[in-house]
């Protein structure tokens, strides 16, 4: 977990919120279609699919400000256990509560919501090792092939990106180098989302998906490296107020004036580096009440959301209630299911599993100081 003497930055906390807030409500209304996606509010959501990709800059920055010091070597054993205690109990729970639903599906519809390349046994494997997302193959949880992916990156990137942090000298020379590889890295993004699939043995491979984990983990990663570096000394009030207003006119843009989605990428990573002072009137909205609140629970709102917009908005309530009517009573029901998961399932077994691996018993540690 993340040691006692590393300042919390509240702005990702607040970020994580909306990431997953926007996830959320991209699958609900924009990817939905019909009546809302042709309304003016919900192309604000169109580029919901890209905050994943702002989830992944965010872990690679928070892994290097938790756990790379100066004066230490990286504990091993406290880091592993804290990933799978952070990830693996909620993913296991919706993993298993979604497989009744596949199987409904596959018995009354065939293969046609799951794909012709539906294989049972194959999909149960890679679900449960967390790899469905790595192969690109469909996870039972809709929106958890990232979480596959992304703990794919704590358990093989962070330890390389950690080496590559011992051999790289502080000088100006190796700040320009992370600048500049940062910079290339954005572009990689964008180029992630158009890679092919790669034939492997007559399987056919999308990258796309690790691809997009691997260089957004790794920009989070060079982005703190940075920070560390003195640069924070540089962003000032007024240079974060201007990166808070060229983000949300960058995001106006893309939802109203044409401007391309994947532009919001290019932008992550300064929203990222400019947030992590704690400062500004972005960070001071971040920092409340309301952002803090989903930001805790960001990781139970995601993979809550798929379950609940399949079953009740998409089989039920869409074509009884209406869109607009439907869609509020989805977004108050997997908020409430989010806080009930967070408080009572995946806080309590993030910490029985650290105190287990520990064995030793510690306080409890209060649900608004909890962190990745």
């Amino acid at each position: 977990m993340m040691k006692p003497s590393i300042k919390a930055i509240y702005s990702h906390t607040g970020l994580r919120g909306i990431a997953a807030l926007y996830v959320f409500l991209f699958h609900l209304t924009w990817a939905g279609g019909g009546v809302l996606r042709a309304n003016r509010i919900c192309q604000l959501f169109q580029w919901g699919e890209y905050s994943v990709d702002l989830f992944f800059i965010l872990s690679g920055f928070i892994l290097h400000w938790a756990y790379i010091s100066e004066n230490k070597p990286v504990d091993w054993k406290s880091y592993f256990v804290a990933r799978v205690a952070r990830i693996c109990p909620l993913y296991y729970l919706t993993t298993f509560l979604a497989i009744p639903i596949v199987l409904h599906s596959i018995q009354k519809y065939g293969l046609k919501f799951v794909g012709s390349y539906f294989d049972l046994h194959r999909e149960i494997i890679l679900n449960l090792t967390l790899m469905s997302g790595v192969c690109s193959l469909p996870t039972f949880n809709g929106p958890a092939w990232s979480i596959g992916v992304e703990f794919f990156c704590y358990i093989m990137i962070f330890p390389m990106l950690v080496l590559f942090q011992s051999l790289v000298q502080k000088n100006s020379f190796c700040t320009i180098l992370k600048a500049v590889l940062i910079l290339i890295l954005a572009f990689c993004v964008v180029g992630a989302y158009r890679l092919g699939n790669v034939s492997i043995f007559n399987f056919n491979w999308k990258p796309a998906f690790l691809a997009r984990g691997i260089i957004g983990f790794s920009i989070g990663f060079l982005l703190c490296s940075l920070y560390r570096e003195k640069i924070s000394l540089f962003l000032d009030l007024r240079l974060i107020n201007l990166a808070t207003l060229a983000f949300i006119g960058i995001l106006f843009s893309v939802a109203f004036l044409g401007l391309p989605g994947f532009s919001v990428l290019f932008i992550f990573p300064f929203l990222v580096i400019f947030m992590a002072s704690d400062k500004g009137m972005g960070a001071h909205l971040l920092r409340t009440r309301v952002f803090q609140w989903l930001g805790e629970r960001s990781y139970s709102i995601y993979l809550w959301q798929a379950a609940f917009i399949t079953i009740f908005h998409n089989n039920y309530m869409k074509n009884h209630l209406g869109e607009f009517l439907s869609c509020s009573v989805v977004v108050g029901l997997v908020l409430v299911v989010s806080e009930l998961s967070y408080r009572y399932f995946e806080h309590p077994c993030r910490e029985w599993i650290r105190k287990a691996a520990s064995g030793i018993k510690t306080k409890r540690t209060p649900l608004s100081h909890a962190v990745n």
